[in-house]
């Protein structure tokens, strides 16, 4: 989450009073964050996109969500060492089959 382009290293819980967690709360809070992260990746904002997808890995409640955020850590990586150009529009373009 941001506010004002700053992240927020402190994530709120989804817990309700007694303890239990809150599922549609978090699947919410993931969503909210995961926009954040898109808005920051096609930004080209790597290092505030890169710690979003942290904090969402520690929010994962789907297996196939944790693939996804890994294959985010790797086009990072990728993009810092071949930078898309200002006219990027966030689309990933594959080489081999």
């Amino acid at each position: 989450m941001a506010i004002f382009g700053r992240v927020l290293t402190a994530m709120a819980t989804p817990f309700d009073d007694d303890g239990a967690v809150d599922i549609e709360q978090a699947k919410l809070d993931e969503a909210e964050a995961y926009a954040e992260f898109l808005r920051l990746y096609r930004a080209q904002a790597w290092d505030e996109a890169e710690r979003t997808l942290s904090n969402l890995q520690k929010m994962v409640l789907e297996n196939y969500h944790s693939y996804l955020y890994q294959m985010y850590f790797k086009r990072i990586a990728y993009k810092r060492q071949n930078p898309p150009g200002m006219d990027w529009d966030g689309a990933w373009t594959f080489d081999t089959k």
